[in-house]
């Protein structure tokens, strides 16, 4: 079985606070799954039994199809690229999915809940956990972004994270007019 993580680089995402936001990071994940897509004992190294943290690492990963699918709705409702990594299972050093992690404003995190917009029509419910500023952590954690390069969302050639010093959203974010929310989610303007 082949099981994948998901992430995208978006550019003219609009935040819920009302900015938009150029080389946002976007890692994907299946939401609130039934059944896990092979026994937890198979996907997840050191299970031993009823663990919802470890449980969710597992849940949370596309199959392929999925991916293929989530691919086609983000491109042709958004104009959103998605890419995805093979995971080696079993999965290992994780102890909790992304669905685990709340997202802090202070530190320009949030939700996009994908499956509750207008038009969501996929038979699996996919959201993301959003990184609005460079230099955030828990994607690189969750998603094995390239270690050591730079580009959005990565640490400069002089270590800083980027940001604002008062929690802003760093360089990468302009004040926008209204952006109109759809059922609670940043909507997207092109």
């Amino acid at each position: 079985m082949k099981l994948y993580r998901a992430f995208s680089v978006v550019a003219g995402y609009h935040a819920n606070n009302g900015r938009v936001c150029d080389g946002v990071r976007v890692g994907w994940f299946v939401f609130d799954r039934r059944r896990p897509p092979a026994p937890f004992e198979v996907l997840v190294a050191g299970y031993a039994g009823r663990d919802a943290y470890l449980e969710s690492v597992a849940n949370e990963l596309f199959t392929a199809d999925q991916v293929e699918q989530l691919r086609r709705h983000l491109w042709a409702h958004h104009g959103v690229v998605l890419h995805a990594h093979e995971v080696a299972l079993p999965v290992h050093g994780l102890r909790v999915g992304l669905s685990g992690v709340t997202p802090r404003e202070d530190r320009g995190e949030e939700d996009w809940l994908l499956f509750d917009e207008h038009g969501y029509a996929l038979p699996f419910r996919a959201m993301a956990f959003v990184e609005l500023r460079p230099g955030g952590d828990v994607l690189d954690r969750y998603l094995d972004f390239a270690a050591g390069t730079t580009g959005p969302g990565r640490r400069g050639a002089d270590g800083t994270a980027g940001g604002t010093a008062d929690g802003g959203p760093g360089p990468g974010c302009v004040a926008a007019g209204p952006i109109g929310l759809t059922e609670g989610t940043a909507a997207w303007r092109r």
